[in-house]
């Protein structure tokens, strides 16, 4: 019997031909550019190392947003001028002491509440993702003021210019202002116009 390609090294899973082996992630410098451990088993593991240790985890998210280009969002962080303090950037530990000190809970994100500050004890918490979903950019609200910018024409308008909604997320108001509503069904009633006649 010939030689299987590739064999995952935990769970001994065999790739016997060229289609085999995209059960197994790409590694260039591997043999047949494939790595010794299937995407099943490798996704397994990654998962018990998240679950094992999230706070290190949460940490290298909150790294890499600020400070890898490559990084998924580096332009809403790192590409901002967002930064992590010298504290926790220079001492992992001081963050994860902060963190079990000031309400850490698997089920809950870092935020920071001023959202154009940095990463520090002074400026964040743990909140829910509906919580961090009324401090983002794109949703921001300004209750004090009575005005919220429309993820449209990305202009602050005051609560009257935005059409009412049943959506917390939005604290009762459209994401659109009540002018880019219009054109955005204006637009919408085009398209399905010409795709009537074709």
């Amino acid at each position: 019997m010939s030689k299987p390609l590739r064999k995952c090294r935990v769970c001994g899973l065999e790739a016997n031909t060229t289609e085999e082996l995209e059960l197994f992630y790409k590694q260039p410098d591997c043999l047949y550019g494939r790595r010794t451990i299937c995407k099943k088993c490798l996704n397994e593991q990654s998962l018990k190392r998240h679950r094992k240790y999230p706070l290190k985890n949460v940490y290298s998210n909150m790294i890499a947003r600020c400070y890898n280009p490559n990084q998924t969002g580096y332009e809403n962080y790192g590409g901002r001028g967002i930064t992590v303090c010298d504290e926790w950037l220079n001492d992992r530990q001081a963050f994860i002491d902060w963190a079990k000190t000031h309400g850490y809970d698997p089920k809950l994100e870092i935020d920071r509440v001023d959202n154009d500050g940095n990463y520090s004890p002074e400026n964040c918490r743990w909140a829910t993702g509906t919580q961090q979903q009324l401090n983002s950019r794109r949703t921001t609200t300004f209750l004090e003021k009575g005005t919220r910018i429309c993820s449209r024409c990305k202009i602050e308008k005051p609560f009257s210019e935005f059409n009412r909604n049943a959506y917390p997320s939005a604290h009762g108001y459209s994401h659109y202002c009540k002018k880019c509503t219009s054109k955005y069904e204006k637009e919408r009633r085009k398209k399905r116009g010409k795709q009537e006649t074709l």
